[in-house]
């Protein structure tokens, strides 16, 4: 006869056993014990810190009543420049088993400029002059300021396919179409003395909007370090953006206690093709092993939109003959910063 301990001890082992196996079966997984990717959702989410080196903008000339000679010749360049900014984009993606993709991202960006002052006490001189406000010359003991900001942002439309180099190396190369816009203006006030000094106001505005759309194409890829959680990522790319251009000037000056006295407008409108390339550095970090599905990418971009701005700007023809024009019909931004971006699959 067997005890009542031998009888249960062979289902208990049974027991035993398959628990086990099923706890071995579901502990968390090392990244590189991951099974292969199946297809789903994916979200990208994005901040960034940025920095204009693209080109200035002349909006004055400091001079002395001594050098309005023929030629006229400058003492000092007012440049401005929207040189310090941010924003953020955002992504919603699906990616099928078979390694192909498809993407939708968008990103908004800002870029300011510090108020720059500029004080003479000989005279100062707008080069953001329109007909028929620009016969004033210069202004005598003049206390002026000015501000520039740029917006932009961009839409992203994309197919992608990737591929697995080796052990270590995943690649991807996509190809779509970009939409971007911008908005740039520079906004100047100020009070000086001219006509027998009598005081006067002036304020002058530009604006230069553009607007394009074309193909992008480009590639990524990412490194892992020595079977670790960390990856050295890199990406690539370029667009042509076909569109508009379009640049409004708007000045008016109020003389003693008469408002708007003299004013000015004018506005131009072109067709523009411009062109952006991207490329950033960064390190990720897998956090799979705690938040499945999760990573963490901080890195480096610079950005450069060519031809996407007008900095020109000229001499008023009554202080010269020989006027000059200062900048560049088609200007660039380009941008640097640093970024934090989060990627989320489901």
């Amino acid at each position: 006869m067997h005890s009542p301990a031998s009888f249960f001890r062979q289902p208990l082992v049974a027991v035993v056993a398959l628990a086990a196996l099923f706890l071995a079966d579901v502990r968390p997984t090392r990244a590189d014990e991951k099974a292969p990717a199946e297809g789903g959702f994916f979200g990208t989410f994005e901040g960034h810190y940025l920095s204009n080196m693209g080109e200035k903008t002349r909006w004055g000339l400091l001079t002395s009543i001594s050098a309005f000679s023929n030629p006229f010749t400058p003492e000092v360049n007012v440049n401005l420049l929207p040189q310090w900014g941010g924003g953020g984009r955002v992504g919603l993606g699906y990616r099928a088993a078979a390694g192909w993709d498809v993407v939708a991202l968008g990103d908004a960006d800002w870029l300011y400029s510090a108020n720059r002052q500029a004080q003479s006490a000989g005279l100062f001189v707008q080069t953001l002059e329109i007909p028929p406000a620009s016969f004033f010359g210069g202004l005598a003991n003049a206390q002026v300021e000015a501000t520039a900001q740029t917006a932009y942002s961009y839409v992203d439309l994309e197919g992608g396919y990737n591929m697995k180099l080796g052990k270590s190396i995943d690649a991807r190369l996509f190809g779509g179409v970009r939409y971007a816009n911008f908005d740039q203006n520079i906004e100047v006030s100020g009070f000086g003395a001219a006509f027998l000094s009598e005081s006067v106001q002036l304020d002058n505005t530009r604006e230069v909007g553009f607007w394009g759309v074309g193909p992008r194409v480009g590639g990524s890829g990412r490194l892992r370090v020595c079977e670790s959680p960390f990856y050295l990522v890199a990406s690539t790319s370029g667009s042509v953006l076909i569109g508009d251009m379009k640049v409004r000037d708007r000045q008016s000056f109020t003389i003693g206690s008469t408002l708007n006295a003299a004013t000015g407008a004018q506005t131009s409108t072109t067709g523009r093709t411009a062109f952006n390339a991207d490329g950033e550095l960064g390190v990720l970090y897998d956090v799979s092993p705690i938040l499945q599905g999760l990573d963490v990418t901080v890195g480096y971009r610079l950005s450069g939109w060519f031809g996407v701005n007008d900095t020109r700007t000229a001499t008023p023809q009554a202080l010269s003959l020989n006027s000059s024009t200062s900048g560049e019909s088609h200007a660039n931004v380009v941008t640097q910063g640093i970024f934090l971006r989060v990627n989320v699959r489901y």
